[in-house]
């Protein structure tokens, strides 16, 4: 009897330690394949974070090339002597004072001269003789107060083509010479709206406003049409200090 028994717990031992055995075969399978799981999400995580920001990558390239393509425009240039090149500078130097209102003005030269200088034989002819810019001959041929950074912003404008206003912007007065506006007070900037703003001078004309371009003029534009066909596109006047 006793010995049946000892046969009997022998053999139950021999089954629970092969019922340990399979159960530690079968976690260990468990283990496993969880890992391998795990492992194929996160590589399908990876690849998706991968493409995500590829994808963001291409994006700010894109905006940075856009960026680039607006702030490198280049309009139409002009070839001149230095001579004439000092006498333009000093006449915007004379109406604006300050680099930004010189791009301004020598920007709206350019514009004025394509759009209305047709009987001039240059650009320079149109500036001195058109009658538009006031005094523009006794300027012109008197430089010696001219500033070497004022001429070295109109060069740029000029001779390298990169004005600081749209090509559609063709008007400016100085404040003491406008009548009125359809705004508020004519004296007044902050009552100036950008294309909503129509500024009516001491002269007769009438235009859009377009801006203050460091300077206390407002420069505007007088026909929407070329608004249209020129289009916003100018050169960033901070791209000019940078070089």
């Amino acid at each position: 009897m006793k010995k049946k028994t000892l046969i009997s717990l022998m053999i139950a031992f021999i089954v629970s330690i092969s019922s340990i055995n399979a159960s530690k075969a079968e976690f260990n399978f468990n283990i496993e394949e969880s890992l391998d799981n795990e492992l194929q999400f996160g590589e399908s995580n990876s690849s998706k974070n991968n493409q995500n920001f590829q994808l963001k990558m291409e994006e700010l390239e894109q905006k940075a090339l856009e960026n680039e393509q607006k702030t490198t425009f280049e309009s139409p240039t002009y070839d001149m002597s230095m001579e004439q090149l000092e006498g333009i500078a000093n006449l915007c130097q004379q109406e604006q004072y300050t680099l930004e209102g010189s791009a301004a003005e020598a920007s709206l030269m350019a514009n004025r001269y394509e759009l209305y200088g047709q009987n001039y034989s240059s650009l320079y002819s149109y500036i001195k003789n058109s009658g538009w810019f006031a005094n523009a001959d006794y300027y012109m041929n008197n430089t010696s107060n001219l500033q070497k950074d004022v001429l070295e912003i109109v060069r740029q404008v000029l001779i390298e083509g990169k004005r600081t206003l749209p090509r559609y912007i063709d008007s400016h007065d100085c404040l003491s010479d406008i009548s009125m506006i359809n705004t508020g007070d004519a004296d007044c900037q902050i009552d100036y709206e950008k294309d909503e703003t129509k500024i009516y001078n001491v002269y007769g004309s009438n235009y859009y406003f377009y801006d203050f371009p460091g300077t206390n003029d407002p420069f505007g534009y007088t026909s929407v049409e070329n608004k249209n066909n020129l289009g916003e596109e100018h050169y960033e006047f901070e791209k000019l200090l940078k070089k």
